[in-house]
């Protein structure tokens, strides 16, 4: 009796009596014609699947031959697949047919996407004879390109140019395969100047030419660090030269600077300021000044020369000249009516501040430590000094300051986009008022909407007891002598009613965290993927935590989609301050960005509390 191997496989797989094994291979023991003929007519129809899936991919390149320059290398392994890669704009497309199923099923299909040198990668699935694309379907690839190339495929990019070397050297892209994943291609390193600035803490003689020999004190600019402990910069006419790490120390520019860049608007990018009150502006034409042409003068009555300030375009000119116009407007009416007020009323704007609740006055941590605090005044910190002083450098004595004094925190002037900063640190550190732009919905006005939970939403929280004793310290759970720790039990058992705001199916996922003291915070659970099931997908994952300070931790659950490229999308959020939370099978309704409730979503959940102790 013999033995006959069908396919093209590397691997042989162990004797089994008739039938198909692995990809593409059969294995049958030879005892009769009737067998031999069985054997024949399996070899033709695996010869049959191969002839059918080649077919069509040479179908494929004729239809797409036209628009794409370079079509990637075939690769078959026969017996195991037939891979095909096609490279079309900036995205790869692989489709993986497997041969050894008894019709053609793509299994893995996936492309890839480059922009700006960042690699993503894109699921197209091969359902039947249709592409599929997240939620939009195809009937070749080379309606998919035409698609992609007048729609948006990822965030705002498109299709556009069929990718072979010769196009990306003519673009300018053409770099070592280390600079994909980093910065993108177009900047010049040569133009970057670094803005660490470091001192000298021991004295270090050079042993090399490429070497900074340094004395104690000296001051090293334009500084690079590098990994393996040594740093490059410019010192004494020597310009990126190597030198110890470990014999210098970084100076903090801001420190440099002053804290006159915190009052500013936009802070350290701000250079100065004008005073527009009365101001008169002209507009006047240079033909001398190419490119600057268009020249705007500003002058106010304190003002000794003409400001002046100029663009290459009219329009510009002109919108510049009619906001500065409406702006030293507004501000003189609303000097008047200040002035209006004081005659009407009989009451100096001076007289009218001496009655608030708190003094706002400028922070002087010298007069304070001298003089003591004082109950009825207040200082106001923009968000980097809050982190630098409170949270860092001045902890110990802003523990010991908001224990009689109030602080309020507001977000520095670059966030032109009303982003937020993390009001956790500051909370912990004794802040009272943490100023948030309540008109964006992110994690941080999330955060708030939780800690006021506690007492009802009524806008104000009791400090525990804790936060004034003489050695309390955020940092240090050591410190908690009368505070109970909790452990809890969490299983995320599943969900319903996942919806996306555009069409088609979720994909969901969880993720678990407690946002508190730093000993405390972290991501405690992620759930696996649930693969097209947003209606009631199911984990039953569960995880065990400790939090040794309850009164500083908050839990949020937030329900992430995974999108064809592999990024976690929001669906909703639910955040809550641990002490609020009860042993039990609980129905957690969802939030959106805004902790507006989601209409129906929500997770169910098995929580289980215990003290730490038992």
């Amino acid at each position: 009796m013999a033995e006959i191997e069908v396919g093209g496989g590397n691997e042989r797989s162990e004797d089994r009596e008739g039938g198909e094994k692995g990809d593409g291979m059969v294995l049958v023991k030879l005892g009769s014609v009737k067998e031999e003929r069985k054997v024949m007519e399996a070899k033709k129809k695996l010869r049959g699947r191969r002839e059918r899936i080649e077919d069509d991919l040479t179908v494929e390149e004729r239809k797409t031959k036209w628009r794409i320059e370079r079509v990637a290398e075939v690769e078959r392994k026969k017996g195991k697949n037939v891979q095909v890669q096609v490279q079309i704009g900036y995205m790869k497309m692989w489709e993986n047919a497997e041969m050894g199923r008894s019709k053609r099923e793509v299994v893995g299909d996936e492309g890839e996407l480059g922009a700006e040198k960042k690699i993503k990668h894109c699921k197209i699935k091969l359902e039947g004879r249709l592409y599929t694309t997240g939620t939009v379907q195809f009937e070749s690839l080379v309606e998919l390109v035409n698609y992609y190339e007048r729609h948006t495929l990822y965030k705002k990019i498109k299709l556009s140019h069929p990718v072979n070397q010769d196009i990306i050297r003519r673009m300018g892209l053409d770099n070592d395969d280390g600079s994909v994943y980093g910065i993108p291609g177009y900047m010049d390193p040569t133009s970057f100047t670094s803005k660490v600035t470091v001192k000298a803490i021991y004295d270090y003689k050079a042993r090399r030419d490429d070497e900074l020999t340094l004395v104690k004190h000296a001051i090293i600019t334009n500084v690079n660090p590098q990994s393996g402990g040594w740093w490059r910069g410019d010192y004494g006419g020597k310009r990126q030269h190597w030198f110890p790490a470990n014999y210098v120390e970084q100076i903090d520019q801001q420190e440099n600077q002053g804290d006159s860049a915190d009052s500013m608007m936009l802070g350290s990018l701000q250079k100065g300021s004008l005073d527009i009150m009365g101001a008169v502006v002209e507009l006047t034409v240079c033909q001398e000044r190419s490119g600057l042409e268009w020249i705007l003068r500003i002058q106010n009555p304190s003002m000794c020369t003409v400001f002046e300030i100029a663009t290459p375009s009219k329009d510009t000119a002109l919108e510049w000249m009619t906001s500065i116009k409406e702006t030293a407007q507004n501000a003189s009416v609303r000097e008047s009516q200040h002035k209006e007020m004081e005659r009407t009323w009989r009451i100096a704007k001076e007289m009218s501040n001496l009655i608030v609740y708190f003094r706002s006055v400028a922070f002087n941590i010298e007069k304070l430590r001298t003089k003591g605090f004082t109950f009825n005044e207040m200082s106001s910190f923009p968000e980097t000094k809050a982190e630098k002083l409170m949270c860092q450098q001045e902890n110990k004595f802003f523990i010991k300051y908001h224990q009689i004094q109030f602080s309020r925190v507001y977000p520095k002037g670059q966030r032109i986009d009303s982003s937020n900063y993390n009001p956790v640190p500051m909370w912990n550190s004794g802040c009272q008022m943490v100023a948030l732009n309540y008109q964006t919905g992110d994690k941080s006005m999330q955060l708030n909407q939780a800690k006021f939970k506690e007492n009802g939403n009524c806008g104000y929280l009791l400090k525990p007891e804790f936060m004034f004793g003489h050695d309390f310290n955020p940092y240090d759970k050591n410190v908690l002598h009368e505070v109970n720790s909790l452990k809890i039990n969490l299983k995320i058992i599943g969900a319903r009613h996942l919806m996306k705001s555009g069409r088609g199916t979720v994909s969901p996922s969880i993720e678990v965290e407690i946002v508190g003291a730093d000993f405390d915070s972290g991501i405690k659970l992620t759930t696996k993927t649930i693969s097209d099931n947003g209606f009631n997908p199911m984990w039953n994952e569960t995880c065990e935590f400790e939090i040794f300070n309850p009164y500083f931790a908050l839990i949020r659950f937030l329900v992430q989609d995974e999108d064809m490229f592999g990024d976690n999308n929001f669906i909703g959020q639910a955040t809550y301050p641990v002490r609020c939370l009860r042993t039990g099978y609980r129905s957690v309704p969802l939030k959106n960005m805004y902790s507006e409730d989601l209409e129906l979503a929500s997770l169910l959940v098995h929580i289980k509390i215990m003290n730490s102790s038992g």
